[in-house]
């Protein structure tokens, strides 16, 4: 086991309160520790740094370069490492939670070779103790680009990712309802490059906005990307995007080394163009 993983083990019984080392409760999950030769290594993601800020999010590290919590106003995101256990052996733990509120989700995970989560098990704990589960499945293509994400949720979900090269030129959601009437899918399409930019931006950074640039929905794990558990980045920057007849434009500021410190998201409609709030991207 990587040395990282090593010194965490311990801390994915003990950092966090919710996490059990002896829960014996059956949560028909597929866990089963890491796959030897697994490490977590969040610069396979982040070549050329980890993200400090990116948008609302702080992110904290530990000595050894893992994500240990990442905040968002007042939700907090907290991750453990190692083997960790719930009926079943995880390889790590996801905790997200609402200042101030007793509800929570928590995420035990696998990973797959190469360091990546290919399987979650959710849990949704209400305020009133209440929970429901919901699973997640991924696959990646072999250099660890994200290929496929399913989730139980929404009548399970499959968004399947298409590239070309190293970017992804085609998003496409659909869901397997057992009432016809409650099918919906989605589709988008991904440009590089646009009357102002010729040639593609490389993307050094290895920064991968699932939903603000790739119409991909991923609700409370999208943290889990800025922690270097859901594959690498696409080769260059998004610069437009096509979703179901609803375009938008990524405007992108580049610091000294060629790094994102800025998108701006334009909506484009027959009422006219429209900015989101600027993102911003702070790097270690």
């Amino acid at each position: 086991m990587n040395y990282r993983l090593l010194s965490l083990a311990v801390a994915g019984c003990l950092a966090l309160g919710a996490v059990s080392c002896s829960d014996d409760d059956n949560d028909g999950g597929a866990g089963g520790g890491l796959v030897p030769g697994t490490t977590v290594n969040p610069t396979t993601v982040f070549p050329n740094g980890m993200p400090a800020q990116a948008g609302d999010y702080t992110i904290t590290t530990d000595a050894s370069g893992l994500v240990t919590k990442i905040v968002d106003g007042n939700e907090t995101t907290t991750f453990a490492y190692g083997s960790i256990s719930r009926a079943t052996t995880y390889d790590a733990y996801m905790k997200v939670e609402w200042g101030g509120e007793d509800s929570y989700v928590e995420f035990y995970c696998t990973l797959n070779k190469q360091g990546y989560i290919d399987y979650a098990l959710e849990y949704d704990t209400d305020e009133n103790g209440n929970t429901d589960t919901e699973e997640w499945w991924f696959t990646y293509t072999a250099d660890g680009r994200l290929k496929t994400m399913k989730r139980s949720e929404g009548d399970n979900e499959v968004t399947t990712l298409t590239y070309s090269g190293d970017d992804i030129v085609k998003v496409d959601m659909v869901n397997e309802p057992l009432d016809p009437a409650d099918f919906a899918e989605t589709h988008a399409t991904i440009a590089y490059t646009d009357a102002t930019h010729a040639t593609p931006i490389d993307n050094i950074s290895g920064l991968m906005c699932y939903d603000d640039c790739f119409c991909i929905d991923m609700d409370e794990m999208e943290p889990a990307y800025y922690a270097g558990l859901l594959g690498r980045g696409t080769a260059h920057l998004p610069l437009s995007a096509v979703e179901d007849g609803d375009r938008y434009s990524y405007i992108w500021t580049l610091d000294a080394d060629r790094m994102p410190e800025k998108l701006i998201v334009r909506n484009h409609s027959e009422y006219g163009d429209y900015d989101d709030d600027p993102i911003f991207f702070r790097w270690k």
